[in-house]
């Protein structure tokens, strides 16, 4: 089961009943993977939310999200960089949102504060930070590539 967040101002989650009912009556956690889904001049990203019986399940439990970030989210000018950063989010085991979900309650149209969305704010940030490493790097890398292309074919 997957609910898919919004990040603006605050969390919306569209069956917030459900997901608290069940970690009340189950236990496990709330975590939140990252997916990005590109095309041409347009990438999208969007947050889902899984239930998590023990902490050795978060991975495994991110990987239709990195699955579906590694085939869709390549695909326009942003791709790259939004790519990695959720792919970066999902290995890290995504972040666990239980214990603001648990606090929100229906009637609030399921928004919660901004001092909620800090600590999903600070994990997006560092993933970001690696993100723009990972890409200078492989702008690096081209560009160490083509140099070598064009010195290579000169020569002949």
């Amino acid at each position: 089961m997957s609910v898919h967040l919004e990040i603006s101002q605050g969390l919306r989650v569209d069956d917030l009943q459900s997901l608290q009912d069940k970690v009340r009556l189950r236990g496990g956690r709330l975590i939140a993977y990252s997916e990005v889904i590109s095309a041409l001049m347009i990438s999208a990203r969007s947050y889902t939310v899984r239930w998590v019986a023990t902490p050795e399940g978060r991975i495994s439990a991110g990987v239709p999200s990195t699955i579906v970030t590694g085939l869709l989210g390549w695909w326009a000018i942003f791709g790259p960089y939004r790519s990695i950063t959720a792919l970066v989010w999902n290995q890290r085991g995504g972040v666990d949102v239980t214990d603001a979900l648990l606090r929100a309650y229906p009637g609030n149209s399921s928004f919660l504060g901004y001092s909620d969305t800090t600590a999903l704010g600070e994990f997006q940030e560092s993933a970001s930070r690696l993100s723009r490493r990972i890409c200078a790097g492989m702008a690096v890398l081209l560009v160490a590539a083509i140099t070598w292309l064009i010195w290579s074919s000169s020569r002949k």
